[in-house]
């Protein structure tokens, strides 16, 4: 049966809670992380959907991994990681204004190996989302282009292929912007836009059609000049 891979980060997100009598920093720390979020939503539309990451064996990753399970999110390819797991803290303050802390630096979702990815190839995905962070920190980064170089052409004539690189516009590093420009296989500007009003319909294999798409992600994503993710469609 088609499956969608999604491949990239599992974030939790902490947010601060009003301050306490006694000072204390009380954090609700729910699941989150954009590719996590997409494979999340796609699983709970129906669609059999296969996250490709790389989950802490701590308190936090196991805070993830039952959230992608509990989804239904197939988690079988994920590596059980050593490393801890990353962390976004947020606080709005009396304004409304947000800030937040990124607890990122050598955390588990940036460190795949060479190895890791080539037993990870989602050649028979129908559709194969990546992002975002996980496009951008290294060393994990150059591992995903490279898988994305391996199955190009296996995915190319028959699936859906879509990116998200949420730091767009202007502020991407490493791999992202070598010599100032995106990286064609990481960061995927659109041709469309999903709608935002558009209601969520039960998901359905993609039929297989001849004709080419008007924009393709992996081979040239600055000639749309567009700014944000994340629409392809089928080759």
């Amino acid at each position: 049966m088609s499956y969608l891979a999604v491949i990239g980060e599992a974030v939790a997100d902490a947010f601060v809670q009003p301050k306490s009598l006694d000072g204390a920093l009380d954090l609700r720390v729910r699941p989150g992380g954009s590719p996590a979020n997409v494979a999340v939503a796609l699983a709970r539309l129906g669609a059999p959907t296969r996250f490709i990451g790389r989950l802490s064996r701590g308190i936090v990753g196991e805070l993830l991994r039952d959230h992608l399970v509990a989804s239904g999110v197939d988690v079988s390819w994920c590596v059980a990681a050593a490393e801890e797991a990353t962390l976004a803290v947020t606080a709005v303050d009396v304004a409304g204004n947000a800030s937040y802390d990124f607890y990122a630096r050598g955390t588990a979702d940036w460190e795949w190996t060479g190895d890791e990815l080539a037993s990870r190839r989602p050649t028979d995905a129908a559709c194969v989302h990546v992002g975002s962070l996980a496009l951008v920190l290294e060393p994990g980064a150059t591992h995903i282009t490279n898988l994305l170089g391996t199955i190009r052409e296996r995915v190319r004539s028959r699936s859906i292929r879509t990116s998200d690189n949420g730091w767009c516009p202007g502020s991407c590093t490493g791999s992202a912007s070598r010599d100032g420009a995106h990286s064609p296989t990481s960061c995927a500007c659109p041709t469309r836009t999903w709608p935002r009003s558009r209601r969520a319909a039960p998901w359905r294999p993609p039929a297989t059609t001849s004709t080419k798409p008007e924009y393709d992600s992996w081979s040239s994503p600055r000639a749309a000049g567009a700014r944000w993710p994340h629409w392809t469609e089928s080759a």
